[in-house]
């Protein structure tokens, strides 16, 4: 697919109706809603029926007391809430977005912020599970990348080649490297960064994390993927904000690890449509099912729209 650009953006969608690439089952921006709204609470009901199972699961014996099932069900009631209005509100934020622009649409501001702003609904997430929520968010996709990328190579590459281990061998090329020499360079340069600092200055110190995890980053050259690198960041910046709060550098009050949040989930939700090919695969899994399929049809208009540009062009 074409690698999509704010002049070519621009070019296709600027003027192109909001119900088409927004809220394509409904002309109208609020009578569209009820349906988007439905929708989303079918979706969001499916998705975390199977989360909170399989915690209830995990939690075993502790899910003998009622007071565990009210404050499950409490949680639940929460999370679908948090799911229906993060999906059910994108669409009349987006148009909102547009009408301010001008009726027009902008590559900076079409998915980017309406998936930023609504990310503030994970206030519906109670205190005790938001931390919970924020951190399964923005790391999952380098452990599924990490667990995925290892098993398939092995599966494709090794195990037919497994009665003859210097073809096996042979037939690693670079590429089938690259994950590994990721995470190989990264705790290699991290460490070294430590130690040697920790040598030079005769003492450890936890801002040494600090130049070393920059440093660190260069690795990302080996494996450039949006849901690493948006899990390096998250984790560099909890570490750092935490440094911060300690140090009382910044107020109590600050929600910085929501507001990281908001950031996130609108650069990992506009991705899905802008590059889908470096997009975590795990957010097209998750909002197709919170939005009940509604954000494929979405992507499939934007998709049209762009095939026909190209064709012509």
């Amino acid at each position: 697919m074409v690698q999509m650009s704010k002049e070519l953006f621009e070019k296709i969608y600027t003027d192109v109706d909001c119900h088409y690439l927004l809220h394509p089952w409904g002309k109208g921006c609020i009578t569209s809603l009820p349906v988007l709204f439905k929708d989303s609470l079918i979706g969001s009901v499916k998705f975390y029926s199977m989360v909170y199972l399989i915690q209830i699961l995990m939690r075993g014996k502790k899910m003998r007391k009622k007071e565990q099932w009210l404050k499950m069900g409490n949680y639940y009631i929460r999370s679908i809430l948090f799911g229906q209005f993060v999906a059910g509100t994108a669409s009349i934020i987006g148009c909102i977005v547009r009408k301010l622009n001008g009726n027009k649409f902008k590559f900076n501001t079409f998915l980017f912020v309406p998936f930023t702003l609504n990310g503030l609904f994970i206030y519906l997430e109670p205190p005790s599970r938001r931390g919970l929520v924020i951190n399964l968010f923005v790391n999952l996709g380098t452990a599924t990348y990490f667990a995925l990328g290892l098993a398939f190579t092995v599966a494709r590459l090794i195990l037919p080649r497994i009665r003859s281990p210097m073809t096996a061998i042979a037939s690693l090329r670079t590429r089938h490297l690259k994950l590994a020499m990721f995470f190989g360079s990264y705790i290699g340069i991290y460490r070294a960064v430590i130690c040697y600092l920790c040598r030079k200055r005769g003492c450890d110190s936890a801002i040494y994390a600090l130049p070393a995890g920059c440093l660190a980053g260069l690795s990302f050259i080996f494996s450039p993927s949006l849901g690493i690198a948006i899990g390096a960041m998250t984790g560099a910046m909890k570490l750092y904000s935490t440094i911060l709060y300690e140090k009382k550098l910044l107020p109590a009050r600050l929600p910085l690890p929501e507001l990281l949040y908001c950031i996130c989930q609108g650069t990992l939700f506009s991705a899905r449509v802008f590059y889908p090919e470096e997009c975590p695969s795990y957010i097209f899994n998750l909002l197709a099912k919170v939005s009940n399929n509604r954000s494929e049809w979405i992507y499939s208009n934007y998709k049209l729209l762009l095939d026909k540009a190209l064709e012509q062009s």
